[in-house]
C-alpha cells in the first residue's frame, strides 16, 4: 500500500491497496493525527508508534528509506504486522510504502518451529543410540548372569527383573529412534481381543 503525507501531517493520497490492507481510507484517515489514534488505540503504543516517526524524520535525510515495524489495530479492529517504509521526498512530503508481512511472519515462526523440532529429533536419535549401546552392555551381561544361575537361586528374580527392565528401556529407544526418523517403523499383527 501506499500513502503521501504531506509535510503538514495531512494525508494527501492513499491507493486503494492501502484500503485494502487496513480498511481505512481517506475519510477515515485524512491526517496523521486520526491515523495514529485509529490504527494504535492503545496509548502506549500510539506513544512509541509517534515517537518513532517523529525522530525518524529527524535523522533521515531526502530519499532515505527507514522500515519499521508495528503492529496495528485495522479497520475491523483485527491485529495486523505492518512493515512501514517511509521515504522524505524533496518537497518535504513523506511518501510511506506498507506491507502487511502477518501471515509472512506467522508462517517463519512455525518454520523455525519445525527447524527446532527437527534439531530436537536428531539429537533425541543420538542420545537414544548412545543408550541403546549402554542397554546392550546392561542385557549383554545379564543374561550371561542368567546362564549361570538356576530359577532356584535367590538372585534369579532380580536377573529376571533386570533383564525385563533392559526390554522395556529397549522398547523406548525404539520409539525415540522412530521419533527422530533413524529407524523405520515395524508394523506387526495385534490381536485386538
Amino acid at each position: 500500500g501506499l500513502v503521501l503525507i504531506r509535510e503538514s501531517g495531512e494525508f494527501a493520497y492513499v491507493n486503494p491497496k492501502f484500503t485494502e490492507i487496513l480498511g481505512y481510507d481517506l475519510s477515515d484517515v485524512p491526517n496523521g493525527k486520526a491515523f495514529f489514534h485509529k490504527a494504535y488505540p492503545d496509548p502506549e503504543l500510539r506513544r512509541e508508534a509517534i515517537s518513532a516517526w517523529v525522530q525518524d524524520r529527524q535523522i533521515y535525510d531526502i530519499g532515505e528509506k527507514r522500515a519499521r515495524t508495528f503492529q496495528v489495530a485495522a479497520r475491523g479492529g483485527e491485529s495486523r504486522l505492518i512493515l512501514f517504509m517511509p521515504v522524505r521526498l524533496e518537497t518535504g512530503d513523506d511518501l510511506v510504502a506498507l506491507e502487511d508481512i502477518t501471515e509472512r511472519t506467522a508462517l517463519e515462526a512455525r518454520v523455525s518451529q519445525g527447524q527446532k523440532m527437527e534439531s530436537i529429533g536428531i539429537l533425541a536419535g543420538g542420545i537414544a543410540h548412545d543408550f541403546n549401546n549402554l542397554l546392550q552392555a546392561i542385557g549383554g551381561y545379564t543374561d550371561l548372569l542368567l546362564l549361570k544361575k538356576d530359577d532356584q537361586d535367590p538372585d534369579w528374580p532380580r536377573l529376571r527383573a533386570v533383564r525385563k527392565a533392559v526390554d522395556r528401556a529397549a522398547q523406548l529407544i525404539r520409539q525415540l529412534l522412530l521419533f527422530s526418523r533413524k529407524a523405520h517403523a515395524q508394523p506387526r499383527p495385534i490381536d485386538l481381543n
